[in-house]
């Protein structure tokens, strides 16, 4: 191929862009479908304002798919608009009623600025890149208000309101933030399933399902708002290297734990920071987690009756400046070898306040147990080192069934070193 072929290349690509088509309804076509028909790769679909009563509407090509807050009412049909192609976009319309509104299957699909109402399920999009942003969802019940297939998916400021189901994003790399949603049901909030997907600065206000899910490692939730949730967890991950932090939650009805974290590998520790949990009706955390640091929670009036405050099971653990106030059981509970609590409080607990229940060679240190109902410090654990705690004012200041490695420089008046646990 010589340079003017090429000359000729670079001048003829930019001008075949420039000859797609704007295929408008109703002044040029009758119908969308008829629109559709007429449209190749790279036109745009445009519709005037108005209520359009079409169903079963399919672009064979990536095409722009756009209104000005136009209306397209399925009715009771199966789907309104299916799109296959590369490089899709549609922004601006109204879907109303019909089963299945939406679908895109291809590479770099982008909906924006959309509202999709009474329905079964929204938005679905399948290829890598998809992207959902500033839509509102109204009133889908049945089935998800969004399902994004494919890897490096975004989807932001969108507001989902009443709906039986979630968000569900599968693929890696997936980015979920500041996206508001009200109402959701069984099925959930936002599910994330891949490797390094966030989901951040999102709000969630009564969820009958689990608020927050992420399948897969290096998960990132962080500076998330969350009330009202009445069915699961607010927050559960499973994977390695998470980050779950900054994150504000209140108001709960569920039995489960507030946060949950099934570590998939012993080594794979990653961060619990600086959340704030309160008048939650099950444990704040349930954290089976090994390499972890879990440090400056702030967690108050949460907690059920059988079930502890902080539940940590693992090894070598950092557990640091956390307060806990105002709890049913027991403040902290360990389980594992190896860990570390320092500069933690826990304050009118009705049972412990901290309970190192079993393991080898924990360390716990700096700590305040005050006003707890049995121990406050609760010690089943083989050579356990203890100093320079403050434990006063508890049903007995110190318990031991297991055995102290050194127990030194702590202020206590009730118990000791050699004294059973108080029998809680």
């Amino acid at each position: 191929m010589n340079w003017r072929r090429l000359l000729w290349i670079a001048v003829l690509l930019p001008a075949l862009d420039l000859q797609a088509a704007v295929r408008r309804v109703p002044q040029q076509f009758p119908t969308i479908q008829a629109a559709l028909l007429a449209a190749v790769q790279g036109d745009t679909v445009l519709l005037a304002p108005g209520t359009y009563n079409e169903s079963g509407l399919v672009a064979i090509a990536g095409i722009r798919f756009a209104g000005a807050g136009s209306i397209v009412d399925g009715g009771a049909g199966a789907t309104i608009l299916t799109i296959v192609g590369d490089g899709a976009r549609v922004s601006g319309i109204v879907f109303r009623n019909g089963v299945q509104q939406l679908t895109i299957v291809g590479n770099d699909a982008l909906v924006t600025a959309c509202r999709f109402e009474n329905t079964v399920a929204a938005v679905t999009l399948v290829g890598a890149r998809p992207a959902l942003r500033f839509s509102r969802f109204n009133n889908v019940i049945g089935g998800a208000f969004a399902t994004l297939s494919g890897d490096d998916a975004w989807v932001t400021s969108n507001r989902f309101n009443v709906g039986s189901g979630g968000i569900i994003v599968t693929g890696n790399r997936s980015v979920v933030v500041a996206n508001s949603a009200f109402g959701l049901g069984l099925n959930g909030g936002f599910v994330c399933v891949g490797d390094d997907a966030c989901v951040v600065a999102c709000r969630i206000n009564v969820c009958a399902g689990m608020a927050i899910q992420m399948n897969g490692n290096r998960a990132i939730v962080e500076r998330n708002r969350m009330q009202a949730l009445a069915g699961s967890s607010a927050i559960a991950v499973a994977g390695d290297d998470y980050r779950i932090n900054s994150n504000a939650i209140v108001r709960g009805l569920s039995a489960a734990a507030t946060i949950l974290v099934n570590q998939a590998s012993p080594s794979g520790g990653g961060q619990i920071v600086g959340n704030i949990l309160r008048d939650m009706a099950g444990p704040a955390m349930a954290l089976n987690v090994s390499g972890a640091v879990v440090g400056r929670n702030r967690i108050a009036r949460s907690g059920g009756p059988l079930q502890a405050t902080v539940q940590v099971n693992g090894d070598g653990n950092f557990i640091a400046e956390n307060s806990i106030l105002d709890v049913p059981n027991d403040g902290i509970r360990l389980n594992g070898n190896a860990n570390t609590i320092r500069s933690c409080t826990v304050a009118r607990s009705l049972r412990d306040g901290f309970d190192l229940e079993a393991g080898l060679d924990n360390r716990i240190e700096r700590c305040r147990a005050s006003l707890c109902g049995a121990d406050g410090l609760d010690n089943g654990a083989t050579n356990t080192t203890a100093r320079l705690n403050t434990l006063l004012g508890n049903g007995q200041d110190v318990g031991n069934d297991g055995s102290f490695l050194l127990f030194e420089l702590n202020t206590f008046q009730t118990g000791g070193p050699g004294s059973p646990q108080s029998g809680d």
